[in-house]
């Protein structure tokens, strides 16, 4: 039986539960998403007939939005509603005198299973396959075309992994390929002709250690003129074993940091240790403790300036921070560099910060006294 209401004058009126399944879907056909998802929220009735996904199927087929391939017989109303509703938001945000967007060529080239990529400036693919370092540029009309061998070493020499980073200055394009070997690992500079990478100069090779276990613990960071190689783990021989490598790309110079007596106590299972720079400064972060927060101690590194003659490969702390609690911080990224104000050397820095509810991008100023004793973070 029907339940019917008096609207006030006598006249029975039908309950929505009795509206034809048939005017409903002539209704939905001139409703937007937007519209038939308010209309459902009026009452129960009306999101009980609704939820019916014959109804948004038919709507799923007849839009002109960007939508997956569908509607299935699997997929519920819920599921259709968000993904239309998704869709709409979308079709309206887009401009309208742009296309929708269209896969204009695909290129498939064959390696071996081992082969490994990295990529320069976003363009240049640099293929390592066996022991064949090569050069594809994706810009040109044949990337199989624009093939370069920049490396071809004895068959049982095999590439492991290649890495790169590059940046453009002043001075023109400076990019550089690690490559990793089972025994070693060895930077290169890529040297570039008319704008194009056509060889590569070997510029350091590490002492014999076995690489081959560290391969998905490979850090290469190009910071400003300073290239920073970590390899694998940070240990308390990070450096003196050759897995850390500190270069000067214009002069090509190693630096290398003391051991300190007042460095904190190592502990491989609860320190890490990472670097960034800035024009002027190597800056050694160290954290150590496994709860949150985690202890970070700073210390800051003056680099020689590009045309100074540099007395010695090692460089000295000028500035260092005391402790202070924070956050785990995971990729850092100097986002204003450093200046120097009344002998106090500052510079900001963002990273992923690790708080026990979840990740957060915290932002840091810190400023460092010459005395080492002041630090002063906001984040």
């Amino acid at each position: 039986m029907v339940a019917q209401s008096n609207d006030g004058w006598g006249r029975q009126l039908a309950s929505l539960e009795s509206i034809p399944l048939d005017i409903v879907y002539l209704v939905a056909d001139h409703c937007s998403v937007k519209d038939l998802v308010a209309f459902s929220t009026v009452s129960k009735p009306l999101q009980n007939l609704l939820s019916d996904p014959g109804i948004w199927k038919m709507v799923y087929r007849k839009n002109a939005f960007l939508l997956p391939p569908g509607p299935y017989k699997w997929q519920s109303a819920s599921c259709l509603t968000v993904v239309l509703s998704r869709a709409e938001k979308f079709h309206f945000v887009w401009p309208s005198s742009w296309s929708c967007p269209e896969i204009l060529r695909t290129h498939s080239m064959r390696f071996g299973s081992d082969a490994t990529v990295s990529v320069i400036f976003g363009r240049w693919l640099l293929v390592a396959d066996e022991s064949t370092l090569i050069c594809y540029d994706s810009q040109c009309s044949s990337i199989l075309g624009s093939a370069r061998t920049l490396l071809d070493t004895s068959p049982s020499r095999r590439i492991f992994r290649v890495f790169s980073a590059g940046s453009v200055r002043e001075e023109g394009i400076q990019a550089f390929a690690v490559l990793l070997f089972k025994d070693s690992f060895t930077i290169t500079k890529v040297l570039m002709d008319q704008g194009q990478p056509s060889e590569i100069q070997t510029v350091f090779t590490s002492a014999p250690f076995m690489a081959e276990g560290w391969t998905d613990l490979v850090d290469v960071r190009l910071h400003h003129r300073l290239l920073v190689v970590s390899i694998g783990e940070c240990s308390s021989d990070w450096e003196s074993s050759g897995r850390l490598v500190l270069m000067d790309i214009d002069t090509l110079r190693r630096y290398h940091i003391p051991a300190s007596t007042d460095d904190p106590a190592f502990d491989p299972m609860h320190t890490v240790t990472f670097f960034f720079a800035t024009k002027t400064h190597l800056v050694k972060a160290t954290e150590s403790g496994h709860q949150y927060p985690v202890k970070l101690e700073l210390k800051c590194f003056p680099l020689p300036s590009a045309h100074e003659t540099a007395e010695s490969d090692i460089l000295y702390p000028s500035h260092r921070s005391g402790a202070i609690y924070v956050p785990k911080m995971r990729q850092y990224t100097v986002i204003h560099d450093s200046s120097m104000e009344t002998g106090k050397t500052s510079f900001v820095v963002c990273g992923l910060a690790l708080y026990p509810d979840g990740n957060r991008l915290d932002v840091m100023r810190v400023c460092l006294e010459p005395d080492g004793m002041g630090i002063a973070p906001a984040v």
